[in-house]
């Protein structure tokens, strides 16, 4: 394959998945930035549950603010930024859900357990957002 048609291929990749590619940037600095608080905040004796929400909040404020001028390019507004905690707190609860039955149904680690319910979350939250939130 010819440097010309490499480059012409990496940036049909990109035209056609850069949103996507985009929430997944963001969706990892809010990984790092959750799971940090959620570790911070376990070692300070909280309940997983509840460390649980409290770092996924930070997360929300986080992700709202790159989604919207980064990712989709909107201003922010009322109804977008409504909209945007909706599809988040609505989310919190399927994370919540996947942690307890990880944590306390399967005897998972609890430092463990956010990693499935990150990768359902990110799914969920892009799909929500892209069809939703910031059209």
């Amino acid at each position: 394959m010819s440097k010309n048609k490499k480059i012409n291929t990496i940036k049909k990749v990109w035209e056609d998945n850069s949103l996507f590619i985009k929430f997944s940037i963001v969706g990892l600095t809010n990984v790092i930035i959750t799971y940090t608080a959620y570790f911070i905040l376990l070692k300070l004796g909280l309940y997983y549950l509840l460390a649980t929400t409290m770092a996924y909040v930070v997360g929300i404020l986080n992700g709202y603010i790159w989604s919207s001028k980064f990712v989709f390019k909107k201003d922010k507004s009322i109804n977008n930024m409504m909209k945007f905690f909706i599809v988040y707190i609505s989310a919190l609860f399927i994370n919540l859900g996947i942690m307890y039955i990880c944590v306390d149904c399967c005897n998972m680690h609890k430092l463990i357990a956010p990693i499935f319910a990150i990768g359902i979350g990110t799914i969920y939250n892009y799909t929500l957002n892209k069809i939703w939130t910031f059209r």
